[in-house]
């Protein structure tokens, strides 16, 4: 579970009042605080650097976060200049699914950012992003995949199957892909104690939806 900061930010990143019942900022830290809470979800650097709209609370929770030793998550569209990414990456922010381009992904990945490789319903980066890796031959340690805004209806076709096939239709090694989806995301999160491996008494991954296109399909058809 990563604590839904975006959904904090979303109003009052462009401005505008809070949501009727959204999250507080002592909602997040009461979040923070639960067992399975492993980060901050999406933690964007408009509500921590741009001086018209900083938030001391969003301040509060992201420096109780690192006090805990919980992972702190990134949102980072459209930034500035690359003086923005440094101060982001110098907050403590880890990761940015943002990248659309090789040459953002090198952005990030230089600053020290982990980069995910965006496939999604209304967002289509991977073949792209992934030239970073076949093209440049950046490493991919620092690379994930991430489906992002995956609708239910995608997480039912197996949206994330969706996504490891366009991967590799990228040309990205199917081994690697492999590691990017399981080991890399659960060593990011500090929980390769316990997932992300096929080994003894670990999980190759944290779960998986219970509706399944194959759910569906007649004993003939499978």
């Amino acid at each position: 579970f990563l604590v839904p900061t975006h959904a904090y930010a979303q109003n009052r990143g462009f401005g505008f009042p809070p949501a009727p019942n959204s999250i507080t900022a002592s909602d997040m830290l009461e979040m923070l605080e639960w067992p399975d809470s492993w980060g901050l979800e999406e933690t964007g650097h408009d509500l921590l650097f741009d001086p018209k709209r900083r938030d001391p609370a969003m301040l509060r929770v992201l420096e109780r976060a690192h006090e805990l030793r919980k992972v702190p998550t990134g949102h980072g569209i459209n930034f500035p200049s690359p003086r923005e990414v440094q101060a982001w990456v110098a907050a403590g922010i880890m990761t940015n699914h943002e990248a659309i381009t090789p040459e953002t992904a090198r952005r990030d990945a230089d600053a020290g950012l982990y980069v995910l490789l965006r496939e999604a319903p209304v967002f289509h980066n991977v073949h792209e992003v992934a030239r970073t890796l076949t093209a440049h031959k950046y490493q991919s340690r620092a690379f994930q995949l991430c489906p992002d805004v995956a609708w239910a209806e995608s997480i039912c076709e197996g949206h994330h199957d969706i996504a490891l096939r366009e991967t590799v239709r990228s040309c990205t090694d199917p081994f690697t892909l492999t590691q990017m989806t399981t080991l890399h995301p659960h060593e990011f999160l500090r929980a390769h104690h316990a997932l992300g491996a096929l080994v003894a008494d670990r999980s190759a991954h944290a779960g998986r939806p219970t509706c399944r296109r194959s759910d569906r399909r007649t004993p003939a058809e499978r």
